[in-house]
């Protein structure tokens, strides 16, 4: 037998469960990225010094969007090999669940805060639009703090939540 396949057998339940969390992730960042892009194409540039507030705002508006999807689709979907049948149904597992996507959150703007409106815009002066005040540096320093987001998110909430 392959090693691939023995792997596969002893870990099928793990391998299973990251792939819904795939799927439902990448759904719940579809829509918290359309959301964060319609929001930062639609509101005026208003800056503090280099911070783009409307970034800001358009990540906490796709961010809150992509938590109650995400959330709501993780009880009914993701983790069904839980110890505990009841773990992450009550009020106490929804606030941790949030906590964590709060620190993820707050590591998103600063993320794009140094990759986008330092890097790209002060230093490399890369601050193309794409559409409307949708800029292309915005949109990479997004999908960046996403990419690493996933992955404490699915530790967080693997660790902490859904045990």
């Amino acid at each position: 037998m392959s090693k691939v396949k023995v792997f596969y057998q002893n870990h099928r339940n793990l391998i299973l469960e990251i792939l819904r969390f795939l799927i439902v992730g990448g759904l719940a960042t579809i829509i918290d990225w359309l959301v964060s892009f319609t929001v930062s194409a639609l509101v005026p540039e208003f800056k503090i010094s280099t911070w783009s507030v409307k970034d800001s705002l358009a990540t906490l508006c796709g961010f809150i969007v992509g938590l109650l999807i995400n959330y709501f689709l993780s009880l009914v979907f993701v983790y069904k090999n839980k110890k505990d049948e009841n773990s992450g149904k009550s009020f106490k597992d929804f606030m941790v669940f949030t906590l964590i996507g709060v620190i993820v959150l707050l590591f998103q703007i600063l993320f794009i805060y140094l990759l986008n409106d330092l890097l790209f815009v002060k230093v490399l002066n890369f601050n193309t639009i794409l559409f409307a005040n949708l800029t292309w540096g915005y949109i990479i320093s997004k999908v960046l703090a996403t990419a690493f987001g996933l992955i404490l998110n699915y530790i967080g909430r693997k660790i902490f939540v859904f045990k």
